[in-house]
């Protein structure tokens, strides 16, 4: 089944959610994206957003996969053929150089298991609310795992591309399918971000 691909932007990244949005309508993937009116409190306000739009629309359609892309990233071709087989796996995701887990593309089967993830991330987020989002992630999948019932995937790097990162640490790998830009680096002072 097709995954329902999701994102959310505030007004400091409406350009970047609009490239996001042709790049989907290009390639006639189905997506539901959120335009908040105001910014949030701070970055990690502002990411700590994803996991209650996550829970909601996973309520309203809960026989749906779901893919969270970061609002600042471009799809340049159709990923379904690397997504992992919902009967094999409930979420996934990318671990730069197989270390850290990146929260720029996640996919999310319609399973109790991934349900049950962002449920337990969205507590992480509550109780670690000055904590980047990625980081609570991990926390809430190790707790998950330990409990025993979810199936963790990694996804490969061409769908969590980093556009200036990426090609350093994949020399082999590529093209991207799933490209990020880093805006988030011109709000956070560090380097430079947006292509």
């Amino acid at each position: 089944m097709q995954p329902l691909y999701v994102s959310l932007g505030t007004p400091r990244y409406g350009r970047d959610l609009d490239r996001l949005t042709a790049s989907l309508r290009r390639l006639d993937l189905p997506h539901l994206f959120e335009r908040p009116e105001a910014e949030a409190a701070g970055w990690i306000a502002g990411v700590h957003l994803r996991v209650p739009l996550l829970l909601s629309i996973r309520r309203e359609r809960p026989d749906v996969p779901l893919v969270w892309i970061d609002a600042d990233a471009v799809v340049w071709e159709d990923p379904a053929a690397l997504w992992p087989d919902p009967a094999d796996a409930d979420f996934a995701a990318h671990r730069f150089r197989g270390r850290e887990l990146l929260g720029g593309t996640t996919w999310w089967a319609a399973t109790p298991a991934a349900t049950r993830l962002l449920e337990v991330w969205q507590a992480e987020n509550e109780r670690r609310p000055a904590t980047r989002d990625q980081h609570n992630l991990e926390a809430a999948l190790r707790c998950v795992q330990t409990a025993g019932g979810l199936r963790a995937r990694d996804l490969p790097p061409e769908l969590c591309w980093i556009f200036d990162l990426s090609p350093r640490a994949y020399p082999d790998g590529g093209p991207p399918v799933i490209e990020h830009f880093q805006a988030s680096r011109e709000f956070r002072g560090g380097r430079g971000g947006r292509r």
